[in-house]
């Protein structure tokens, strides 16, 4: 089973200065001596829309968790969305139970780029705890996202020369989850047949690469999953509609260059 196992040291004011990484496949030690930093902060009695967090220049971000409790005598929704150039942009929707402590996981919206903000749209008032993680962009990591798809087939990511990418899987430790792939997100209003791709080097779209072929319902998500991919592969996803509101969040990739 492959793993990222890593040592956080100078843990001060809920802040960790830096942070040593060991991985077991011999490839590039990207973590050593990078300033990987952990952020809580709590947000008492919000409602409405709230921006909570935006990621600072030159970083990239994952909310690991977040907690949130309520003493009101109704149901709540809480819905995650990113704003991007002032755009937002829900994803996942979260049911708050009356007088209850509950954790909401923020993944599969698990990477926040620089500049972008992390916001909730609350149907009421609630208390919220928040756990962020940052690390340089300088750290070769990648989450593309696309807010738009054209019919028919999308390039979603492919691997550069000399390089493998691995995905959230082999981070976990470090972005909290441990999903891999990309989240297709469907709010078009109708029902959308999606499939995926992944085109090896030198070759082209075909049956025999493609890795799901599935209807998602509107107003759901289907996360796609795969692991390692080597140098010049290919991520394309095909959508029968070019409708608005689809979304496709990727999760967090290394680039190495070693399996």
């Amino acid at each position: 089973m492959r793993l990222l196992l890593f040592t956080l040291c100078t843990l001060l004011s809920g802040h960790v200065a830096c942070a040593a990484f060991i991985d077991p496949y011999g490839s590039v030690n990207f973590w050593s001596n990078r300033h990987v930093n952990i952020t809580n902060f709590a947000l008492p009695n919000i409602s409405g829309n709230v921006d909570v967090y935006t990621c600072p220049v030159g970083s990239m971000a994952t909310i690991t968790m977040i907690g949130i409790s309520t003493n009101t005598a109704s149901t709540i929704t809480a819905t995650n969305r990113i704003a991007t150039n002032g755009v937002y942009t829900a994803f996942t929707v979260s049911t708050v139970s009356t007088n209850t402590v509950t954790g909401m996981v923020a993944s599969p919206v698990n990477a926040i780029l620089e500049n972008e903000t992390f916001a909730l749209g609350l149907s009421g008032t609630l208390n919220v705890w928040v756990t962020v993680i940052t690390w340089p962009v300088t750290i070769p990591i990648v989450a593309p996202r696309f807010y738009s798809l054209a019919a028919g087939t999308n390039l979603i990511y492919s691997i550069p020369e000399g390089v493998y990418a691995g995905s959230a899987s082999l981070t976990s430790p470090l972005l909290g989850n441990n999903l891999t792939g990309f989240t297709y997100y469907n709010f078009s209003g109708n029902n959308r047949e999606i499939k995926v791709y992944i085109v090896p080097r030198g070759g082209v779209i075909a049956f025999t690469n493609r890795i799901i072929d599935v209807t998602v319902t509107t107003g759901t998500a289907k996360t796609v999953n795969f692991q390692v991919l080597n140098p010049l592969d290919t991520i394309v996803l095909d959508v029968d509609s070019a409708t608005a509101t689809q979304a496709v969040l990727m999760s967090p990739f290394i680039l190495r260059t070693s399996k």
